[in-house]
């Protein structure tokens, strides 16, 4: 069923998708947001602090993103704006070996 964005927020609020539905959406909405934020390595790309770009479903179809890629849940997690960024990025890439 194809529905717009409001109607599926209704229908989230509701209960009225399977909670499959619902995690599946949280990580779109997720990646989505994270992408318009930060690059691939967690940096802001605007200087305004815990600035949030909004979400369109129709974002999903205008964007060059890999949604499987494991690399921007962990931008969602540990970005720019989370406390003690710089030092567990220094720490994955010189302690723990993984370059971002």
């Amino acid at each position: 069923m194809w529905c717009t964005q409001h109607e599926l927020h209704n229908m989230m609020s509701s209960n009225r998708l399977t909670s499959l539905m619902k995690s599946e959406m949280l990580r779109l909405y997720n990646i989505v947001v994270a992408c318009k934020t930060y690059n691939r390595d967690g940096c802001r790309l605007y200087d305004i602090k815990h600035y949030k770009p909004t979400f369109h479903l129709h974002d999903l179809n205008k964007m060059d993103v890999n949604f499987n890629d494991p690399v921007w849940l962990r931008v969602v997690k540990d970005n720019a704006d989370s406390h003690f960024f710089k030092f567990r990025k220094f720490w994955r890439k010189y302690v723990e070996g993984f370059e971002d």
